[in-house]
């Protein structure tokens, strides 16, 4: 059983989307139909987003099943603010709130559990070079409780590419995504493709962002699977028992999904999983002395909508 687990681990983290780079790249992402479509874009988009991960045991020494619940929830505003119908290009700002609850009942380290987040970013994409369509992202992450951009703001840069190869029905993706920011600095590579294979389905498999198997029933429904990988930084305050300390909240799981679409004005999925493992990190504000801290398995919920206007 032990071995099938870490096997299962090791498929599922190759397959997984980063969905929470901040969060959630996934969800802010400006990779969208209505951006190749002029009909479709609209000057501004609210977005809102949560997930709420049960209860879930922490171990590690003599640290033996405690209780851990996290959750995230997210409201993104975008505006467009140019856009050019020859080229397919055009430029985006955003502003968002998002909301961390990171509950460990018998913490030692630190009593908080709620933080707030500010962000802030600009989103660019373009089609002007033939059979490539471009975008990237910067956007800055800025604790709401602590106005330090040195100690408590991370920073999350994207650059993503999408070469046509057939009719706009199998796409190759490169690219880079980068976090920054309280001494955890990470790039991964984007690579992989998607695969239209007829009207009703469609195959993604693009990592790290999105892996997923896409049923299409109609023009407003679609349903499908995919993966998941929670990635949350924080740093507590100057007050707690490990002052200034950094945490760092990974985990990965397997979900089903259903996405409803109203092309005009709105959108919205809602989607349930099993959140398979994880890991935990407390470090000291340097970054170092670091704990790891086991996540063991348990369920996950979350929906999403968006309002376009």
């Amino acid at each position: 059983m032990k071995l099938f687990r870490h096997i299962a681990c090791l498929v599922t983290l190759s397959i997984l989307t980063v969905s929470s780079l901040q969060a959630a790249i996934e969800d802010q992402s400006i990779a969208d139909e209505s951006l190749i479509n002029p009909e479709k874009l609209h000057p501004f988009t609210l977005e809102g987003s949560s997930d709420l991960v049960g209860k879930s045991s922490l171990s590690k020494n003599h640290f033996e099943d405690e209780d851990l619940h996290y959750g995230q929830s997210n409201v993104t505003l975008n505006a467009t603010f140019y856009y050019d119908k020859e080229l397919v290009e055009g430029a985006q700002a955003t502003i968002g709130y998002s909301h961390t609850l990171f509950d460990w009942v018998s913490n030692p380290y630190f009593s908080q559990r709620n933080w707030d987040t500010l962000t802030i970013g600009i989103n660019g994409f373009t089609g002007r070079c033939s059979k490539w369509f471009w975008q990237g992202r910067l956007a800055a992450n800025i604790d709401m409780d602590h106005w330090d951009l040195t100690y408590y703001t991370t920073y999350d840069m994207m650059l993503w590419g999408r070469y046509d190869i057939h009719c706009n029905n199998i796409g190759l993706h490169f690219g880079l995504l980068a976090q920054t920011g309280m001494r955890m600095d990470r790039v991964y590579p984007i690579l992989g493709f998607d695969w239209t294979i007829n009207p009703t389905w469609k195959i993604n498999a693009i990592f790290p962002l999105n892996v997923s198997a896409v049923y299409t029933y109609d023009c407003c429904w679609n349903a499908g699977v995919g993966g998941r990988f929670f990635d949350t930084r924080h740093r507590t305050g100057d007050d707690q028992p490990l002052p200034m300390g950094i945490f760092a909240y990974r985990t990965i799981g397997a979900e089903a999904f259903i996405n409803y679409s109203n092309c005009d004005w709105a959108e919205a999925n809602f989607h349930a999983g099993w959140l398979i493992s994880g890991k935990v990190k407390i470090s000291n504000r340097h970054q170092e002395n670091g704990k790891w801290f086991e996540v063991g398995s348990a369920p996950y919920v979350g929906a999403k909508f968006v309002l376009k206007y």
